[in-house]
């Protein structure tokens, strides 16, 4: 994969919480996978890849309680979302409640219902302390080895930095059985709560399988394809079992709270090279709202990056930054990048303007020397063409 370095680490938000009246006691080799899980979530909570936008954040916490509510078991914390920059295709739960979303499946979920069956499976390997039972089926590694694997909420780099931490059981998956009952547990949770039931086995079918780089192994469980078609054939079967027809699907609300994160997911899909996924983002954003500014820069980004070389994809970058201008006239970013675009096609004046805009709006970006020079640059040009 042709990858730009992104550091991109596993965090979460908040401390392990007090035990709640009818919670199961814990054992001794429970409690230090709890303790452990909240060492990780002190320790990187200030990470900057985690994605912080307080709407979504609001969204994922509500369809959380939501669906959690519908399953049966005390447990001695509420679960917990934290939603991480990462274009590739993941969710995990932690032992101690915390549920770990990556932006790339977010970007690839279409509506509420898809969201909560995925809630659902997640909620239920915490409820069902299958962290716990995964740790008993692995007597043989020794203790500590067991509790590393069990958690492995590391620090990873894609395109660049050491693997500094396994990335293993949350990450990858668990065994077969244990996947198997967190689908049928999650199933029902997502039914109880109200939601159409036929949208659970599309995450199977098509979310969750990832084209953008076949020949590539994945390193997330959610990626891996026979796993994931003899799952769908599993959700088949669960929803021909079902007594419920139609239900909720919330695909408007679901895509007017995640916009942010697909917007962002498409802007690290560009610097990990993975074109179609980029495309795929972009072309959602669009058709969810035309006017978004956003949407129109990154479409501009796309054709900049990804583009063949050469006039045709310049002069499409620049009509979509432009647009993205026409939309927001504060968008320093879609100002610098039009200057630039048009600067290369020779649109001197054009650029100059452009240029100048960004700087006004930018001052104290890192670039603005650089912008300045090319500014002087046109303005030199323009008045020897002048003369």
């Amino acid at each position: 994969m042709a990858a730009r370095a992104i550091a991109l680490a596993w965090v979460a938000c908040g401390l392990l919480a007090a035990p709640v009246a009818g919670a199961p006691a814990r054992s001794e080799e429970e409690r230090l996978l709890w303790e452990r899980a909240a060492q990780w979530e002190e320790a990187l909570a200030k990470s900057d890849a985690v994605l912080r936008d307080a709407a979504l954040q609001a969204y994922l916490d509500e369809i959380t309680a939501k669906v959690h509510a519908q399953l049966a078991e005390a447990q001695s914390a509420a679960p917990r979302v934290v939603v991480l920059r990462h274009p590739l295709i993941n969710a995990f739960a932690a032992p101690n409640g915390l549920v770990v979303l990556h932006t790339g499946i977010l970007a690839r979920l279409e509506n509420e219902a898809e969201l909560a069956t995925l809630l659902g499976h997640e909620l239920a390997h915490f409820v069902r302390r299958h962290s716990l039972r995964e740790s008993r089926e692995r007597r043989g590694a020794t203790r500590r080895e067991g509790l590393a694997r069990a958690l492995s909420l590391g620090l990873y780099s894609l395109g660049g930095g050491p693997l500094e931490a396994a990335v293993d059981r949350h990450v990858r998956g668990y065994s077969q059985q244990l996947e198997l009952e967190a689908d049928r547990l999650g199933f029902v949770a997502m039914e109880r709560a109200g939601y159409d039931v036929r949208a659970s086995v599309r995450m199977f079918e098509v979310v969750l399988l990832d084209e953008e780089e076949p020949a590539i192994e994945d390193p997330f469980y959610y990626a891996d394809h026979p796993s994931m078609e003899a799952r769908a054939q599993h959700y088949r079967e669960l929803i021909a079992r079902s007594r419920r027809s139609g239900g909720e699907l919330g695909a408007e609300r679901y895509l007017a709270a995640v916009r942010g994160a697909i917007a962002q997911n498409v802007k690290d899909d560009l610097e990990l090279a993975r074109v179609r996924s980029a495309r795929r983002g972009i072309d959602r954003l669009l058709a969810a709202d035309a006017a978004s500014a956003e949407a129109h820069y990154l479409d501009g980004e796309w054709h900049r990056l990804a583009g063949k070389p050469g006039p045709e994809s310049a002069a499409a970058s620049a009509d979509a930054y432009a647009r993205a201008t026409e939309l927001d006239a504060k968008h320093a970013a879609a100002w610098r990048v039009l200057g630039l675009a048009q600067r290369d096609l020779g649109r001197a004046e054009d650029a100059l303007r452009s240029l100048a805009r960004a700087i006004e709006l930018a001052p104290e970006a890192l670039d603005r020397p650089i912008l300045e020079a090319y500014v002087k640059e046109l303005e030199a040009e323009a008045a020897r063409a002048a003369r």
